[in-house]
């Protein structure tokens, strides 16, 4: 029994020691997959995803200066998700990785899409005054 105690020490003592570099390390990979994202335009194509990215990195940061490393790994492991999520989301809109797209028949390759009919509104038949007040209206039937 003597035996163990200290093997069991020093194993808890060792994985108390890894926590803030595992901390680190994980902060460190999502601050560069928030500047992948950043490259790919998710600031202005992602911008949930981007902000949402950018505010656990900067709590995950928070706790780690905190010496919380087990909550820093966390924030920053959810940081880096978003992020790679924000650069995925900026590439498709930005056009970088096309969504897939209907494939046209070759008889179809010089000829113009169709012409879609367009359909002209009815003239309505009830006349309203637009006074610039809120106007209450009655949906339920008469009452």
């Amino acid at each position: 029994m003597l035996v163990r105690w200290p093997t069991t020490l020093l194993f808890l003592l060792a994985g108390a020691a890894c926590s803030p570099i595992n901390a680190n390390r994980e902060i460190s990979a999502a601050q560069d997959a928030l500047r992948a994202a950043k490259s790919a335009g998710a600031d202005r194509f992602a911008t949930y995803e981007y902000a949402s990215a950018t505010e656990y990195l900067h709590k995950a940061r928070e706790e780690n200066n905190y010496s919380d490393y087990d909550a820093a790994r966390i924030y920053a492991a959810h940081a880096r998700d978003l992020a790679q999520e924000a650069r995925a989301r900026a590439e498709r809109e930005h056009g970088r990785i096309p969504d897939a797209q209907p494939e046209r028949s070759p008889e179809m390759e010089g000829s113009p899409p169709e012409e879609i009919p367009t359909q002209t509104a009815a003239p309505s038949t009830s006349a309203s005054v637009d006074d610039g007040s809120p106007v209450r209206r009655n949906r339920g039937g008469n009452k």
